[in-house]
């Protein structure tokens, strides 16, 4: 959606006129003028959530389309700049905890230890620890299931943090190939974490472990 597609004949119109046309199955007409009004203050709420620069933009846009699925629950002649930075705060702190469950997940199977510090200061829920569980659960079936070549580089170096330059003696291999065999195996332990996060959220832990240790 882009707020410079704005109807020019709609941009004084209040915000209570606007979510009527949204009900009415204008939302094409009358989002893009909400975002063209409310979309830099959304995206600073957003950004002091998110800390994630990609998944923040992701989730700023989607707060505007937030608008037509809240819509119902809009009281007509309430504060609407209220209402819509309640229902962006909450969806950006959505996204935040299930980027919680995709960190913890990425920094097992990328032996990284700093990938909660985003999201460190989020209270952690029951729901979330069971399901940062059940994904753990998953890993660690997808990492047995590596081709053998794949998992023996991957357990020492990712997981032992060994060296390439060790591993690279102890297996005598070249160092270029400890280093291709350990970014595919990261790259099959993604696919097989994609089914189970959101698409963003597989996005921002290949962009935050695409590179190799």
């Amino acid at each position: 959606m882009n707020a410079s597609h704005a109807p020019t004949c709609l941009l004084d119109s209040a915000d209570d006129d606007l979510m009527t046309m949204i009900r009415e199955g204008k939302a094409d007409l009358a989002l893009p003028v909400l975002e063209r009004r409310y979309g830099r203050e959304l995206r600073r709420v957003v950004q002091g959530i998110v800390r994630e620069p990609s998944l923040a933009a992701d989730v700023a846009t989607e707060a505007i389309e937030k608008i037509w699925l809240e819509r119902a629950r809009y009281q007509p002649g309430t504060n609407f700049r209220a209402w819509l930075i309640g229902v962006t705060r909450n969806h950006a702190l959505t996204a935040l905890r299930r980027l919680r469950r995709a960190a913890r997940v990425g920094g097992t199977a990328w032996g990284t230890e700093d990938a909660t510090d985003l999201l460190a200061h989020v209270p952690s829920a029951a729901t979330e620890t069971a399901e940062a569980s059940e994904l753990s659960h998953v890993l660690s079936a997808a990492v047995a299931d590596l081709p053998e070549r794949y998992r023996t580089v991957f357990h020492l170096c990712v997981q032992q943090q060994r060296p390439y330059s060790e591993v690279s003696r102890a297996l005598r291999l070249p160092k270029g190939t400890i280093a291709i065999r350990i970014r595919r195996a990261r790259q099959r332990l993604l696919g097989t974490l994609a089914p189970h996060l959101d698409r963003g959220h597989v996005q921002a832990l290949a962009n935050r472990y695409s590179t190799c240790a």
